[in-house]
């Protein structure tokens, strides 16, 4: 298998290892900028943009020093969730790609970057290859003189929040949300000033927690890392609804009136009775989703295909299948008849609007199958189908008789992800630390 610097969501790292050092950004941002460049038989256009990690401002000096020793202009768009640079590259022909300084859900230690294509969907894995080949190319020359090139520059970019706000503004009625109390929790992260805007701007009166961000408290004991905080301050102010975003705005959690949280799987059956996609005859989740959901569809006489792990995996299947609706349980949901990416804001507006269409729109839609995950941190990724892997983990998977073991590493952290799926609890949680300690001794 070719190395790759990509995970599920871009390149992330922790700022000052490989590739997220002084050295490497630069050579970074060159083969970035090699790439568009290649790609257009013009002076490419980017859209840049980071989260509020303290990180951003010297990973993006550094990483313009590649970019613009080719022939490219970079538009400065400074803090904007990622959902936004997506929408903005996809509906202007202003821009070629996009660029988004951000690691997501992570702590604020990491940092990453996430490339936009000009379909508003992160760049494709050939894409990801030629880029990660060029870096490793680039890398092994040594002591390139990264001067600017003539034809380069970087301009600010300030109008992107308003740019964003009009296109959304298209999906929704006005006022639709008008006599709601909605609390907001933005995960001190880049929604921090422009999901309150939107929200006010169709009617509601918004209550936000978490929108001061330092630089270092992005994700902390805030947002879809940490959902009590918003289930807690819903409770406490007896809003109608509230909603917590992850770091860069493209994930979204939903928490009830009385406070109790939504599943990430229940979110896509109650966006399946929205008028919008009540007609919708595929689904698409992720080998992560619930057995519960896939039963739901089955009754609704929908297909419900699973993905991989990821955005990319999720639009793939959506673009096979004609679907419009698909996502994963940790609250990234893509519509695609919006975007060809997942928009924490935008779900919500449309959980909302179901809220509003529909009395009873919570109500626990099916039963969940009873499910257990674990995190093993790891140092080095070893081929899981070679043995003892193989051996280990069949041996394990025999142990449940109705159920599933997923056993994946993080394309995010440096983590091996297990997941178990069984009706019996007690035997799929002694199988469960089983399998994590026999995985975890190997990986050691």
């Amino acid at each position: 298998m070719k190395s790759t610097l990509f995970g599920t969501d871009g390149i992330r790292a922790h700022v000052g290892s490989f590739p997220l050092t002084p050295t490497d950004i630069p050579i970074l941002g060159h083969a970035i900028g090699l790439w568009i460049t290649k790609k257009c038989t013009y002076i490419p256009h980017i859209l840049l943009s980071d989260d509020t990690r303290k990180s951003c401002v010297p990973i993006k000096t550094l990483l313009k020093r590649g970019l613009l020793y080719v022939p490219l202009v970079v538009h400065d768009s400074g803090t904007l969730p990622t959902p936004a640079v997506c929408a903005i590259v996809k509906n202007e022909q202003t821009f070629d790609a996009g660029l988004v300084l951000s690691a997501s859900h992570n702590p604020y230690e990491d940092n990453g970057i996430k490339i936009v294509a000009g379909c508003g969907s992160k760049i494709e894995y050939d894409d990801q290859q030629i880029i990660t080949d060029m870096f490793f190319m680039l890398l092994a020359q040594k002591n390139i003189d990264f001067s600017f090139h003539p034809l380069s520059k970087s301009l600010p970019f300030y109008d992107g929040h308003k740019r964003y706000i009009n296109h959304i503004k298209q999906f929704f009625k006005p006022q639709f949300l008008q006599q709601k109390t909605i609390v907001l929790d933005c995960a001190n992260g880049a929604t921090h000033a422009i999901a309150p805007l939107v929200f006010e701007l169709f009617g509601a009166h918004v209550l936000t927690i978490n929108n001061v961000p330092n630089g270092t408290n992005i994700n902390a004991h805030c947002g879809t890392q940490h959902p009590k905080a918003i289930s807690v301050a819903t409770a406490q102010h007896s809003a109608d609804i509230g909603f917590a975003f992850d770091g860069d705005g493209d994930r979204v959690a939903v928490a009830t009136t009385d406070g109790t949280l939504i599943d990430g799987d229940f979110l896509i059956a109650i966006l399946m009775s929205h008028p919008d996609f009540s007609k919708e005859k595929t689904i698409v989740g992720t080998i992560l989703s619930n057995h519960g959901l896939s039963l739901f569809c089955k009754e609704r006489q929908r297909q419900f295909i699973r993905a991989c792990v990821g955005d990319l995996s999720v639009l793939k299947l959506l673009k096979q299948h004609n679907a419009l609706l698909g996502g994963e349980p940790n609250g990234h949901i893509i519509i695609r008849s919006y975007l060809n990416s997942s928009d924490g804001i935008f779900t919500a507006l449309k959980i909302a609007e179901a809220m509003i269409l529909a009395d009873d729109w919570y109500k626990e839609p099916f039963a969940l199958m009873p499910q257990m995950s674990i995190n093993v941190p790891i140092q080095k990724q070893y081929d899981l189908n070679m043995e003892p892997f193989t051996t280990i983990i069949n041996t394990h998977r025999s142990y449940l008789a109705n159920g599933r073991i997923i056993v994946r590493y993080s394309g995010t952290q440096k983590l091996l992800r297990i997941m178990l799926e069984d009706q019996d609890n007690a035997q799929m949680n002694a199988v469960a630390r089983s399998l994590a300690q026999s995985l975890a001794k190997e990986l050691e």
